[in-house]
């Protein structure tokens, strides 16, 4: 099933284009990784999905609809959003950011009611942070803050979960853990999209691959198809060494 589709997308800011006839789709239960060089175009990919760009040309379906006859509330409440630049420098607690999740399902001015708080809590333990519910999102460590944002993600009950380099600047640990955090979501039958630079970790965690270059899908498939040494070459100017069999993973080795 097709949870989301786009098809000759094109998106263009300041009279620049940067999508140009971008077509893919995401299906249930799938991590899908965009990755690609900077400025290829993949946060832009994000930004349009969740409609805060106007594409000029082509179409973009959520579960089959074009997203302009969806609703923002119901769009809110099917995609969740993690942009790339996600601190939190106000004094709230945990609980109270992973709570900003139920908005979409709530009215003006009305409050959380009990089945909001079960599902605030439930997030934060499925995230391992319910321990930290009581303290200061701002005096948190980063990859301590990066799980209580996919908390609040999960605390809106997307179908579709939309990542913007959740583990950017992390150390390897909990860059690996914020990737497991995304697997099980999927492996729970909801689909994630997530921006990567980290080819090994991309390799390692996404069942397909999409690799943006200048605005364009250059390749689309398994991590083994995608991360090619002429993929690699044409898109990124690398080299990389490989780990093939069961546990295949891709290791930027040089420039060229």
């Amino acid at each position: 099933m097709k949870l989301i589709e786009t098809e000759k997308l094109d998106v263009s800011l300041d009279g620049m284009t940067i999508l140009n006839d971008v077509s893919f789709w995401i299906g249930k239960g799938e991590v899908v990784g965009l990755v690609g060089p900077n400025g290829a175009g993949k946060s832009t990919v994000l930004k349009a999905l969740i409609g805060a760009l106007l594409p000029d040309k082509g179409t973009i379906r959520i579960f089959g609809k074009p997203v302009r006859e969806v609703s923002r509330r119901t769009l809110a409440r099917k995609l969740g959003y993690l942009p790339q630049e996600n601190e939190v420098h106000w004094p709230l607690t945990v609980e109270r950011v992973v709570a900003f999740g139920r908005i979409p399902y709530l009215m003006p001015w009305e409050g959380l009611k009990g089945a909001d708080q079960k599902i605030i809590r439930d997030a934060m333990r499925a995230t391992d942070t319910f321990h930290l519910r009581h303290r200061r999102i701002d005096h948190l460590a980063g990859g301590e803050k990066a799980l209580v944002m996919i908390a609040r993600l999960l605390a809106g009950e997307p179908e579709i979960i939309l990542a913007d380099e959740p583990v950017q600047g992390l150390d390897p640990a909990h860059s690996i853990q914020v990737m497991e955090f995304l697997a099980g979501i999927a492996e729970n039958g909801r689909s994630v999209l997530v921006v990567l630079h980290d080819l090994a970790l991309a390799s390692r965690f996404c069942s397909r691959v999409l690799l943006l270059h200048e605005g364009k899908i250059a390749a689309s498939g398994s991590p083994e198809e995608v991360f090619s040494s002429e993929n690699l070459r044409s898109s990124y100017h690398i080299e990389a060494k490989y780990g093939n069999g069961d546990d295949f993973y891709v290791l930027p080795w040089k420039r060229i």
